[in-house]
């Protein structure tokens, strides 16, 4: 049965005496540079949020509270972390803090409970499961917490889930096919699929890769890797010495956090995509698990879309560096983000420097468009894509 089942009463949990366990959770890597990992511990007696260095190194709470605060989760951008908690009442709710752990605000008020939460790409909304309709199910909320919305609708378990990178779909852990598979549906919670399809084992706790591609997951106490569609299911871990469990892949996708015991205690483990490199970074007696593994927290800079140099202007230059990098050749861009480079405008959305039509790579039509726009011939672009010239603030 999933672990989560177990968390319906987070009071029975403290009455039992069990402070911290194993959460069912889901997670989603956005494309970046890698920053620190969060992650919940019993270290301080309570349950609360700390981030460490990938190495290690530089632990810090940044709840501190006398409840219990666990299961946390990045925005895209790292400026933001949406957690579960019982301060305010004797039942787990959603909350969203700062990355710092200030500016605490309470997104959820249900007399069931809340949990498992995770933003969007774009940060606008949040994904979480809630029992309130008398079993787990996945809802959607605004990232204010309105509007909260069942969108999985089964008599049977459904929860842990995070939105892909782009938004797309989202993937989740059900029980409704007598046995925990992982799943995706569209946001709206239509057209499910099973991606993991194996009777004989509990599939739960899905983390998407930056680029959307691959689909981490724990089944049988090891961590497993898939594509996205289902196939091409590698054991990572394949580890007989513990039980590992809520992976968390890094934002430039080259390694994954995750829960192991085989160390005799609950600690944050993080290897290398393929599953070497397998190491323990927290290392104590005690309860250190869940992770999330953010970004480096970006700086904004303003420019003009197609201004592939930050010149100021868009000229017949920017045209010559989109046909350089196109050919394969060396791109000077001096102060402005190197063309090709993964970018966010300040909406969030992902795009590419010098993609200057947003068709997803650096193609002749960009030079194209910018050697129109120079010579005052008009430029139609696709929805969502700045006007050419426009004034952007973008976050490398």
């Amino acid at each position: 049965m999933p672990i989560r089942l177990a968390l319906v009463s987070i009071g029975i949990v403290f009455s039992i005496g069990l402070l911290l366990i194993d959460a069912e959770s889901a997670r989603t890597a956005f494309p970046g540079t890698n920053g620190q990992i969060v992650f919940q511990s019993d270290r301080e007696s309570d349950g609360d949020i700390y981030v460490v260095n990938p190495d290690g190194t530089a632990v810090a709470n940044i709840t501190s509270s006398a409840s219990f605060d666990h299961d946390p989760s990045w925005s895209r951008d790292g400026t933001k972390i949406v957690f579960q908690s019982d301060r305010l009442d004797s039942n787990s709710e959603i909350y969203v803090m700062d990355a710092d752990g200030s500016d605490v605000q309470r997104l959820t008020d249900n007399d069931s409970g809340d949990w498992d939460p995770a933003f969007s790409p774009d940060g606008s909304k949040i994904v979480f499961t809630a029992t309130r309709d008398g079993n787990d199910e996945v809802y959607v909320m605004n990232a204010n917490g309105s509007g909260q919305t069942n969108i999985s609708n089964s008599p049977l378990f459904d929860g842990a889930a995070a939105f892909s990178p782009d938004g797309s779909k989202i993937a989740f852990t059900t029980s409704r096919d007598g046995n925990g598979e992982v799943y995706v549906m569209n946001p709206d919670g239509s057209q499910p699929v099973n991606l993991t399809n194996r009777p004989a084992t509990y599939d739960e706790n899905p983390s998407w890769s930056p680029d959307g591609s691959k689909i981490a997951y724990s089944a049988a106490g090891d961590i497993y890797v898939m594509n996205a569609d289902g196939g091409g299911r590698v054991n990572t871990t394949d580890d007989d010495s513990g039980s590992d469990n809520s992976p968390a892949w890094s934002p430039d996708g080259s390694m994954i956090a995750f829960t192991s015991d085989r160390s005799g205690s609950k600690d944050v483990f993080v290897m290398n995509a393929n599953g070497s490199g397998q190491t323990n970074i927290t290392n104590r007696a005690g309860f250190d698990g869940v992770p999330d593994w953010g970004p480096v927290t970006a700086t904004p800079f303003g420019v003009v879309w197609g201004d592939s140099d930050c010149s100021g202007s868009v000229d017949p230059v920017d045209s010559l560096l989109t046909l350089r990098h196109d050919a394969g050749l060396s791109t000077d861009t001096g102060s402005c983000p190197d063309m090709g480079r993964v970018l966010y405008l300040q909406d969030l959305s992902v795009r590419r420097w010098g993609d200057v039509d947003c068709g997803g790579q650096l193609t002749p039509v960009d030079s194209l468009k910018l050697l129109r726009h120079d010579a005052g011939l008009g430029v139609t672009q696709e929805n969502g894509c700045p006007e050419i010239g426009s004034g952007v603030t973008v976050s490398s």
